[in-house]
């Protein structure tokens, strides 16, 4: 007999009476088996609204990525895979009358278990494992419209390749999104009060809509008043009505307006039972550009996408890239239409002149034809009979001898080699005579001996020669007496910076008050998949405060930040030791600075304690980097290191 949901969820309560629900705990252990959070519930009739909303904010925001499927129901060479987690695959499909082919693989073996393939109807999708066997989906929904995401499968994935079969379907083209279930578990609390918010003294942990008389929160401060419950409007009275800990709000900082016009204040009360009023007065709105900012004010960053970069003919459209903003290309179709003889270069992010000849991508003008049917290869528009008339019908770097009519190579043409302007035909550290080379090993070392007796001191002089000893067109970078490729620095992946940096500036900043002390009526970050937005208390000329966390998963986690704050997380009395990682410039965007990474256990609570900081808000994302498998680390570090 299988156990009811809530059986195998319930978990004990974090706030308040947080051992009530042990009697409860023990009965189903002893009455239940036991599922897998991997698994499905077997009573589970519908996803839950985390998994479902969180693959509508990507299908929106995306990252996005397209890919060509291969015609038929046999994986070659060039059938693509679609393995990446939080990521909108737009699939092309080269026969849509027909049957079509991409491949997916869980990243690891502890990642198997219930996956969910988010689609359109219109594109039927079959799963076959390894043997060719077809899989019969756990569960088939719809879903509301959001974007082109209407459909949803869940299939139980083993750590082997599957391949997905789109097709046959009316269009030439289907959209993807694949999470894992697991990922998405929640806790649910009873609404008594009928509020819209649950009680956290009485929850059920699932992945599914939770069962009847409960909802998929678990905030409420008093379940038996439906006027108490976060957001609740907070009135002058002496009753602590939105659950931030904090009654009326007096003396809280606060803020007005929206994006760039947002300024900062305090709450203030003023008759008895009107609401606390801000101080502060919104800014002055300004013209709209692509930087991920909002300069309008209209609570949307780059919100008139299709116009901010519509100057620009190699880069037309205002696209999010490893979370950097800035004028771009996403797909061809950004670049003109079928016919236009322009493709989108995906490395570049720039519109380029060339072609694909397949279905979805953009081909050439009327007179001229495609060199190339390869995504992977994109060809040029060359005249029918062959030949060219100008350097647009040539590929790479020849060019067009219009006397010959011919394609020739341009080795003469002078290029700049990336790096430090070397030029081909200049001399660089590989063809520098040795005695030049040893000589300058000689110097280095003398430097770095004078470094010793200076006590760590570092003169210009040692960089200068470390460059130079490096040669042209390559670097080499010197720290505290040695080079910093030997230093290792830990770094988290692209992947999970680019995720938790879209939800940061794209989602919607769910406000938290820190606590002065770590108690039991502490407000939680517990929230998956969002961005919180912690006001710190005042501590002298400084700020800082205490949330808890529960997190719903074993293992690594990351608390990504901005602006760089003091943090340590603890579990009762013990302190955690911290991973402090470096976000690179390049690959993060303006909404985060800091993340550390921390090991946590399953249904833990810990205490997140800020400051000392001169911010008085910090902007908060906690991921899970087990859902990036081997991408969650760009650069990891032993003890060694």
């Amino acid at each position: 007999m299988n156990a009811p949901a809530q059986c195998l969820s319930a978990k004990a309560p974090r706030r308040r009476a947080r051992h009530a629900l042990g009697a409860t705990l023990l009965s189903c252990a002893l009455l239940a088996p036991q599922v897998s959070r991997a698994e499905l519930p077997p009573d589970c009739q519908e996803l839950g609204p985390a998994l479902v909303g969180h693959s509508c904010f990507h299908a929106e925001f995306g990252p996005y990525a397209t890919v060509q499927a291969t015609a038929g129901t046999t994986a070659t060479a060039e059938t693509p895979d679609v393995d990446p987690v939080h990521t909108l695959f737009e699939v092309i499909l080269p026969a849509p009358l027909g049957e079509n082919t991409i491949t997916y693989r869980v990243a690891s073996k502890d990642r198997a278990g219930a996956w969910a393939i988010f689609s359109e109807p219109s594109v039927p999708i079959r799963v076959l494992d390894p043997q060719g066997n077809e899989l019969t989906p756990l569960l088939a929904q719809d879903i509301e419209p959001c974007g082109p995401l209407q459909r949803a499968q869940v299939y139980h994935f083993e750590d082997v390749r599957y391949r997905l079969v789109l097709g046959p379907a009316p269009v030439d083209r289907g959209p993807l999104v694949i999470e894992n279930v697991q990922d998405f578990v929640t806790f649910n609390g009873r609404d008594l009060d009928g509020d819209g918010h649950g009680d956290p003294s009485d929850t059920v942990v699932t992945m599914c809509v939770p069962p009847p008389g409960y909802v998929s929160n678990d905030g409420d401060c008093d379940d038996m008043d439906p006027a108490v419950h976060p957001g609740a409007l907070e009135l002058c009275d002496g009753v602590d009505s939105n659950c931030n800990g904090v009654p009326d709000d007096v003396g809280l900082p606060c803020s007005t307006g929206v994006g760039l016009c947002k300024t900062s204040g305090k709450l203030a009360c003023g008759p008895s039972g009107a609401p606390a009023l801000c101080s502060a007065s919104a800014g002055s709105p300004s013209t709209e550009t692509c930087d991920g900012l909002d300069e309008d004010c209209d609570g949307v960053p780059d919100g008139d996408e299709a116009g901010l970069c519509s100057e620009f003919a190699d880069t037309p459209r205002c696209i999010s890239a490893q979370g950097a903003h800035l004028c771009g290309c996403a797909r061809d179709e950004d670049c003109g239409d079928a016919a236009s003889g322009r493709i989108c270069d995906p490395g570049q992010r720039r519109c380029v002149n060339g072609c694909v000849d397949q279905p979805g991508r953009n081909g050439c003008p009327v007179g001229l034809v495609c060199s190339s049917p390869d995504p992977a290869n994109p060809g040029v528009c060359q005249p029918e009979g062959g030949g060219c008339t100008n350097d647009d019908h040539c590929p790479g770097d020849q060019i067009c001898d219009v006397a010959e009519a011919q394609c020739v190579d341009a080795a003469q043409a002078t290029r700049v080699d990336a790096g430090c302007g070397c030029r081909v035909g200049e001399m660089s550290s590989a063809d520098a005579p040795t005695w030049l080379l040893v000589g300058i090993a000689a110097l280095l070392l003398r430097i770095r001996r004078h470094v010793a007796r200076s006590r760590g001191r570092r003169p210009a002089a040692l960089l200068s020669a470390a460059l130079l000893l490096g040669g042209c067109g390559s670097r080499v970078e010197v720290v505290d007496g040695r080079r910093a490729e030997d230093a290792c620095v830990p770094r988290l992946g692209d992947p999970i910076l680019e995720h938790a940096c879209n939800h940061v500036m794209f989602g919607d900043l769910q406000e938290v008050v820190a606590g002065e002390v770590a108690d039991a009526a502490l407000p939680d970050v517990d929230e998956i998949h969002t961005a919180f937005r912690v006001v710190l208390q005042p501590e002298g000329d400084r700020h800082g405060g205490v949330v808890s966390y529960r997190p719903a998963r074993d293992g690594e986690h990351a608390l990504l930040m901005s602006p760089k704050v003091a943090v340590s997380v603890t579990r009762g009395e013990a302190a955690l030791p911290l991973t402090v990682t470096q976000i690179e410039p390049e690959a993060a965007c303006e909404a985060l600075e800091a993340a550390v990474v921390v090991d946590l256990a399953e249904d833990e609570i810990y205490v997140l304690r800020f400051g000392p900081s001169e911010a008085a808000e910090v902007v908060l994302f906690i991921e899970h980097l087990g859902t990036f498998a081997d991408d969650a680390w760009a650069e990891r570090c032993s003890a060694a290191d």
